[in-house]
């Protein structure tokens, strides 16, 4: 679709991609949205990873749209609630229903946390501004599919939204 050369290949922005931070946009040719289903939210849409060190802040997309991914519960865990790092790092990723049902169970101190219904790995569009304090704005003018720098996403850290 979109022929880069190869000593554009790894610039931040070439006809393949546009890049701010660990953030590629992609664009996606004849892409069709259900316009009721846009997310606009005052201050724009966070795009961020889960287990990201504390105080990062997201980047934030003027307009998103998502599709499918998985239904997941988060929950900030804090080291007095949960002592084992692993256990933790599950915990921010997101239990599914049943498996959030099962760990209540056994830990039934859990029913009283916060639980945030996310939703793990979608497909993420944007258009419009992109924005982070680190960054300059990026335009997006159409719609472009999300991926992260595949350095920074390791096997402990998903996309949830």
């Amino acid at each position: 679709m979109h022929h880069v050369k190869k000593r554009q290949l790894h610039r931040r922005k070439n006809k393949g991609f546009k890049r701010q931070g660990e953030w590629f946009f992609v664009p996606v040719e004849g892409f069709s949205v259900k316009e009721a289903m846009i997310l606009r939210p005052k201050g724009g849409e966070p795009i961020m990873l889960s287990n990201v060190r504390a105080g990062n802040k997201p980047h934030r997309a003027q307009e998103a749209y998502i599709v499918g991914g998985t239904t997941v519960y988060t929950v900030q865990v804090f080291a007095s609630r949960v002592k084992d790092i692993n256990e933790r790092t599950r915990l921010a990723a997101g239990l599914t229903e049943n498996e959030k049902r099962r760990y209540i169970r056994k830990h039934p101190k859990a029913k009283s946390w916060s639980w945030n219904r996310m939703t793990r790995d979608p497909a993420l569009y944007v258009r419009g501004w992109i924005r982070h304090p680190d960054h300059k704005t990026l335009i997006l003018r159409h719609w472009y599919r999300v991926a992260v720098n595949g350095e920074i996403r390791g096997s402990n850290v998903v996309f949830l939204d």
